[in-house]
C-alpha cells in the first residue's frame, strides 16, 4: 500500500508525515489511514479465504441461491405494488380514483363522472380504459389498446420516444383529427421502426387515424401487467366502439389516476374526494353508489395484475426471506467451525497488541468479502431462470408484460441483502474471536469453547431443519392445490373444444352487414362433418377477470341499494351449452326461434335462479329489467367457473347474441376428432365466406383451462424451487456438523476400534446424534407448519390446512435427507484407518 502511494507521489510513510497544512491535512492523513487499513483488511481477508477455496466456495454457493430466490420474489413483488408500471417515475406512489359500490367493491368512473372530478377537485387527475382493437396494416392483428385522456401522458410523465404523444387538443370532442400513438413494440413489430411512420394513416377498427409518435420504450401502459400497443384518444370510443358510453353516467369503465402532489396530504386528498361524491350525489344520485370518489393506491386497485398476483408474491417473499434464513444459519454454522480453528490466530494478534476492535472488524470484513461474489451470482442467476418462471403463462392469450427489469430497487435490495446476511452469519463468530482470552488459548484451555461451538451449531441444525420442512410443507400444499386446480370440475367439457376470435370490423363490415356474416359463419362451421357442434360467444370462460356486467333488476324483489345490482354476462348463440357440454337444469337454451326482432330472452345460471326465485323450474318465464327493457327468463344453465376456477358461486347470465349485437365474437368448435384440424377447415370457411374474415386468435379450450391455474402453476414452481434448494442446504448443515463432529473425535474412533469396537457400532454412535437433530427438527417444523399452513389458507384450493399427504411426504423427505447426510460421513468414520485415528492431534 504504502508503494502505491509513493508511486504516486503522495506520501512517503503515513507514520512520518506530519500535518503542515493545518487541520486540514490533519483530517486528510487520518481518512488516508482510514483507507490503508481498510484495504489491509480487504486483502488480507481475500488472502485468508484463498488458503480455503472449498470452505469459500461453498459458502459462495449456499448464499447464492439465497439471494437469487430472494432477488426473483422481491423483482416480482415489484412488478406488481412497488414499481409496476415499466417507464413511469415512482408508479408505485400513484393513486387511483373510482366509485365505490354501497357493498363495498370499487369499480371504475364513467366519463362524465370523472370529467366532474377532474374539474371540481383533481386537475391532475388522467384516465384510460383499456380495449382490443383491429389494425389493418398488412392483414389483421389484434392490438391491445388504451383510450387515453389528454393529459395522460403528462401525469405519467412519460416522453415520446419519436413524434409527439396525445395532447389535451387531441382528446376533446370538437371534430379533431383522430389520432394515434404507437408503443415501441408495436412500432418495430408492424412497421419495422421506420421514422417515416410518423404523419402516416392507419386504420383502427377500420377507421382512419393519423400516427403523430411512438412512446418510450420502456413504456408499456398504465394497466399492470398487460403490454399496452396502441393509445388512441378517450373521445374516440363512441368512433371506435360503435357505442355512447361517453354521455353515460350509469357505464363504468373509466380508470383513472393521479400523482399525489407533496403540497396535498392524504388527508386533504380524501377531504378533496368526500366533496366532489357529495356534489356528484346531490346532482346526479345513483342509490347503489356509497361513494363516487374513493381514493385507492396502485397496489389496492382491483383492476390489473395486482389484485390477482399481489397475495401469492407476498407468500413468494415471505417464503424466499425463511429460505435465506437457513443459508444464513447453516453459513453461520461453516463460521463457527472455522472460528474454532482461528482461536490461536485471534489469540496472537491479541497478544501482539491488536485490539478486539481491529479483529472484529477484519472479520466482518472477510464475511462481506464473501457475500461479494454471491451476491453478483445471486443478481445474474435469475436471468437464467427467466424461461423456467415464465413457462406457466405461455397458455394465456393476452400480450402481458411484468416490470421485473433490474433497476436501482433491485440492485438496493440485493446490496441490503448481501450487507444483512454477512452481518448475520459473520457477527457471532466475529465476537466471538474478538473475545478469546490468549493465556487460555496458549494454555490449549479450548475444550470448554468447543463444546459450545458444537452446541450452538446443533441449534443452527436444527433451525435449518425446522425452516426446511416449512418451506417444503408450504411447497407441498401448493403443488397439491395446483393438482387439484387442475383435475377440477370447471362445469362445462373443454376436450375437444377449440376457438378462433373474429371482428369484421377487420373487413369494415358495419353492423348490418356483420348481423348477416356471423350466422353464415357459423352454418358453414356446423355442416362440416368433423364438427359436432359450433357456437359463438363475446368471451371464452375463465379469462380470469368479467368483461362486461350488466344492471339488472329481477321481478322477484327489489334489490338493497348495498346488494350487487351488476350481473356478469355474456352475449353467445344458439348452440352454445351444447358446444361446451353445459346442461340445462330447467328450461331450455337458446334456439332458432330467439331472433334479434323478437321478445328480449335470457338464460341465467343455477345461482341467480335460486337465490332469486327459489328454484330454477320458478325461475322459467320470470323477468329481469333495465331501465325499461325486459328480459324475460327461457332457461336455467348449471353452474360453471366463470372466471377463475376458485371463485364462489355467483349470479351469471346469458344473453342472445342476435339481441346484443357485436362485431367482435369467438367461434367455439367442438370437434368429432382432432381440435386441432378443425382450425384449418374454420380457416377454409371463413376465407370462403370473406377474404377480410381473418382468424385473429386461436387456441384450444384445453389450453384455456390451463391458463385458469397460471397462477397456481407460477407459485408451485417458485415454491419448489424455494423448497428443494432449503431441504438441500438443510441436508448439507447435517452432513457438516456430523462430519466436524467426525473429525473432533478421530483419536477417540481410534480407541473404541482398538478396543474392539465394531464399525456399525462407531457409525451408529455418529447416526444417532444425526438422527436426534433431525427428528427434534423435524418436530418443530411440523408445529410451525401447522401455523404457516392456516396463514395460506388463503392461497389454497381443493386442499385442506392439514393436508395429511402434504405433511407426510415433506416430513419423510427432510428427516430421510438428513438422516442420509449423517449416514455418509458415519460410515467414513466407522471404516477409516484406526492408526490414523490414533495420530490425530
Amino acid at each position: 500500500m504504502r508503494q502505491t502511494f509513493r508511486k504516486l507521489g503522495v506520501v512517503h510513510d503515513f507514520q512520518h508525515m506530519r500535518p503542515s497544512g493545518g487541520l486540514s491535512s490533519l483530517c486528510a492523513v487520518d481518512h488516508l489511514r482510514a483507507f490503508d487499513d481498510l484495504l489491509r483488511d480487504v486483502l488480507y481477508g481475500c488472502r485468508m479465504l484463498r488458503r480455503s477455496p472449498a470452505y469459500s466456495l461453498v459458502i459462495i454457493g449456499v448464499l447464492a441461491v439465497g439471494i437469487a430466490a430472494n432477488v426473483i420474489a422481491f423483482s416480482l413483488f415489484k412488478a406488481v405494488a412497488l414499481a409496476p408500471l415499466a417507464g413511469v417515475e415512482r408508479s408505485g406512489s400513484l393513486l387511483y380514483v373510482g366509485a365505490r359500490e354501497r357493498g363495498g367493491n370499487v369499480v371504475p368512473l364513467s366519463y362524465p363522472d370523472y370529467v366532474d372530478i377532474r374539474d371540481r377537485a383533481f386537475p391532475g387527475l388522467g384516465a384510460s380504459a383499456v380495449q382490443s382493437l383491429i389494425l389493418t396494416h398488412r392483414g389483421a392483428q389484434l392490438v391491445q389498446t388504451e383510450l387515453v385522456t389528454g393529459n395522460y401522458f403528462d401525469v405519467l410523465q412519460v416522453h415520446a420516444e419519436a413524434g409527439r404523444l396525445i395532447a389535451p387538443g387531441d382528446a376533446s370532442r370538437r371534430g379533431q383529427q383522430p389520432v394515434a400513438v404507437l408503443s415501441d413494440g408495436l412500432w418495430q413489430r408492424s412497421f419495422g421502426g421506420d421514422p417515416a411512420v410518423i404523419g402516416t394513416t392507419i386504420r383502427i377498427n377500420d377507421h382512419p387515424l393519423t400516427v403523430i409518435g411512438v412512446a418510450n420504450a420502456t413504456f408499456r401502459g398504465a394497466l399492470v401487467g398487460l403490454a399496452t400497443e396502441l393509445f388512441v384518444p378517450l373521445t374516440l370510443n363512441d368512433l371506435l366502439a360503435g357505442n355512447t358510453e361517453l354521455g353515460e353516467r350509469n357505464d363504468r369503465w373509466v380508470l383513472a389516476f393521479m400523482r399525489p402532489q407533496p403540497s396535498m396530504t392524504r388527508v386533504q386528498l380524501e377531504r378533496e374526494a368526500t366533496r366532489a361524491s357529495s356534489a356528484l350525489a346531490r346532482e346526479y344520485p345513483i342509490p347503489t353508489l356509497g361513494s363516487r370518489a374513493a381514493i385507492v393506491p396502485i397496489w389496492q386497485w382491483p383492476f390489473g395484475a395486482q389484485s390477482l398476483m399481489l397475495p401469492a408474491v407476498s407468500l413468494l417473499n415471505v417464503m424466499a426471506a425463511l429460505l435465506l434464513v437457513v443459508v444464513a444459519a447453516n453459513v453461520g454454522g461453516l463460521v463457527l467451525v472455522r472460528s474454532l480453528a482461528r482461536s490461536g490466530e485471534a489469540a496472537a494478534r491479541l497478544a501482539l497488541g491488536a485490539t478486539r476492535g481491529r479483529i472484529l472488524r477484519q472479520l466482518l470484513i472477510e464475511s462481506l468479502v464473501l457475500a461479494a461474489p454471491a451476491t453478483i451470482v445471486g443478481f445474474l442467476l435469475p436471468r437464467t431462470l427467466q424461461s423456467f418462471l415464465g413457462a406457466a403463462a405461455a397458455n394465456v392469450s393476452m400480450p402481458l408484460f411484468f416490470n421485473t427489469e433490474p433497476d436501482h430497487l433491485v440492485v438496493g435490495f440485493t446490496l441490503m441483502l448481501a450487507i444483512v446476511s454477512a452481518l448475520v452469519y459473520g457477527l457471532i463468530p466475529a465476537l466471538r474471536l474478538s473475545r478469546v482470552d490468549p493465556a487460555a488459548v496458549l494454555k490449549e484451555e479450548l475444550a470448554s469453547s468447543g463444546i459450545r461451538n458444537s452446541r450452538a451449531r446443533s441449534l443452527l441444525v436444527v433451525s435449518q431443519i425446522a425452516l426446511a420442512l416449512v418451506l417444503l410443507v408450504g411447497t407441498a400444499l401448493i403443488l397439491r392445490t395446483l393438482e387439484a386446480a387442475q383435475r377440477a370440475n370447471a362445469g362445462f367439457d373443454p376436450q375437444h373444444v377449440t376457438w378462433a376470435s373474429f371482428d369484421v370490423r377487420a373487413g369494415g363490415h358495419d353492423e348490418a352487414s356483420g348481423r348477416m356474416l356471423y350466422p353464415r359463419l357459423l352454418d358453414a362451421v356446423r355442416a362440416d362433418p368433423g364438427v359436432s357442434a359450433a357456437s359463438l360467444a363475446a368471451w371464452l370462460p375463465l379469462t380470469l377477470i368479467d368483461w362486461m356486467s350488466w344492471n339488472l333488476e329481477p321481478d322477484s324483489r327489489r334489490l338493497r341499494d348495498d346488494e350487487a345490482h351488476a350481473f356478469a354476462v355474456n352475449v353467445v348463440s344458439d348452440g352454445y351449452f351444447q358446444t361446451l357440454a353445459i346442461p340445462i337444469v330447467a328450461g331450455r337454451e337458446f334456439d332458432e326461434t330467439d331472433t334479434a326482432t323478437g321478445d328480449l330472452h335470457i338464460v341465467v345460471n343455477e345461482t341467480c335462479a335460486r337465490r332469486f326465485w327459489a328454484t330454477p323450474a320458478a325461475a322459467i318465464g320470470r323477468t329481469m329489467s333495465s331501465g325499461d327493457r325486459h328480459w324475460k327468463i327461457v332457461g336455467v344453465a348449471r353452474d360453471i367457473k366463470y372466471a377463475r376456477l376458485d371463485e364462489a358461486a355467483r349470479p351469471y347470465i346469458y344473453v342472445l347474441e342476435s339481441q346484443a349485437y357485436r362485431p367482435n365474437l369467438t367461434l367455439q368448435v367442438r370437434a368429432r376428432d382432432d381440435a386441432t384440424a378443425v382450425l384449418t377447415r374454420i380457416r377454409a370457411h371463413a376465407a370462403a365466406l370473406d377474404p377480410s374474415l381473418t382468424i385473429l386468435q386461436s387456441g384450444r379450450m384445453t389450453d384455456t383451462l390451463r391458463s385458469a391455474t397460471s397462477i397456481y402453476e407460477t407459485l408451485a414452481r417458485m415454491l419448489t424451487l424455494v423448497g428443494v434448494l432449503a431441504v438441500a442446504i438443510a441436508a448439507l448443515g447435517v452432513y457438516g456438523l456430523v462430519a466436524y463432529t467426525v473429525k473432533q473425535k478421530a483419536h477417540d474412533i481410534g480407541v473404541r476400534t482398538a478396543l474392539g469396537a465394531t464399525r456399525t457400532t462407531i457409525a451408529g454412535h455418529f447416526l444417532r446424534q444425526g438422527a436426534r437433530l433431525a427428528l427434534l427438527g423435524g418436530a418443530i417444523g411440523v408445529l410451525a407448519s401447522l401455523g404457516v399452513a392456516r396463514l395460506m389458507a388463503r392461497f389454497l384450493f381443493g386442499v385442506a390446512t392439514t393436508d395429511l399427504a402434504s405433511f407426510t411426504v415433506a416430513t419423510i423427505v427432510v428427516i430421510g435427507l438428513a438422516l442420509i447426510a449423517s449416514l455418509v460421513p458415519a460410515w467414513r468414520a466407522a471404516n477409516g484407518s484406526p492408526s490414523a485415528s490414533l495420530r490425530h492431534q
